[in-house]
């Protein structure tokens, strides 16, 4: 009976848990795809407008370079956001990821940058050196007309989205647990009310065999447990009955056969 029990208890738990295992793992991974998206989407629309305050300024004036410095420097607090200013001949004039008044590094351009200097959007990512984050680059060309006057390129990482799948795993794994723990409890509920009454019916039919009882009592219900033990019933009854005619016939043939018997021997 106990084998009964834990298989029962088994499938449904393993029944519960791969479907929900799997649409845990499609969220996060969907989740995960569409924040990506919605991102760069975002970054987009941020180097967009940014570089409208660029194609606006007149940007022969030392000066503008660095009120440009602090409005992108009040954005980027507020969003995560790192803003380079590439002028139309690729020097870098604003970084809002070095202090404020420090002059900017005359690194090598990126690709991206080089792209969007000749008029093409281009996005790109990579790898912090601690492998943790991924950090997202997009390239926005400025345009003034047909001509490129320089290059918005925004820079923003994942930890916004890491937080947000990880809050997603955490809340999907406790109704996961949730899940399996209720899944659980029914399963021990219907498997003890099975073989609780296969154990009755068991015992029963040990108490026939035995010589204990003559009939078996059915067990009440409608399910399939029931009808067993209806016909449990009807069998250990017919057997009592056939029983009793073995007997009554035994007992009838020796008395007709005793008074031949006396007979012969007087």
């Amino acid at each position: 009976m106990s084998s009964l029990r834990w298989r029962l208890l088994a499938v449904t738990l393993l029944v519960v848990f791969l479907p929900v295992w799997w649409m845990h793992r499609e969220a996060v991974l969907f989740f995960d795809r569409f924040s990506s998206r919605a991102q760069e989407e975002h970054m987009r629309e941020t180097a967009f407008a940014a570089g409208e305050l660029l194609r606006r300024m007149p940007r022969d004036l030392p000066g503008e370079w660095i009120r440009l410095d602090d409005t992108l420097r009040l954005i980027a607090a507020r969003d995560q956001t790192r803003f380079r200013v590439y002028d139309r001949a690729g020097v870098l004039r604003v970084d809002t990821g070095i202090a404020a008044g420090v002059a900017p590094a005359t690194n090598d351009v990126p690709a991206t940058v080089v792209s969007a200097l000749v008029g093409k959007y281009k996005a790109s990512w990579e790898l912090t050196p601690d492998r943790k984050l991924i950090w997202y680059h997009c390239a926005e060309p400025v345009l003034d007309g047909e001509e490129v006057v320089g290059v918005m390129f925004v820079s923003r990482h994942t930890n916004p989205i890491i937080q947000a799948v990880s809050q997603m795993q955490r809340n999907q794994q406790t109704a996961m647990f949730a899940a399996l723990g209720l899944a659980g409890v029914a399963s021990v509920l219907l498997a003890w009310t099975l073989t609780r009454r296969l154990r009755r019916l068991a015992r029963g039919a040990a108490a026939v065999a035995g010589g204990g009882a003559q009939t078996l009592e059915p067990l009440s219900g409608r399910d399939e447990i029931a009808e067993l033990s209806r016909a449990f019933a009807t069998m250990t009854d017919e057997l009592a009955r056939r029983n009793r005619y073995n007997r009554e016939f035994v007992s009838t043939t020796l008395h007709e056969l005793k008074a031949p018997l006396t007979a012969l021997r007087g």
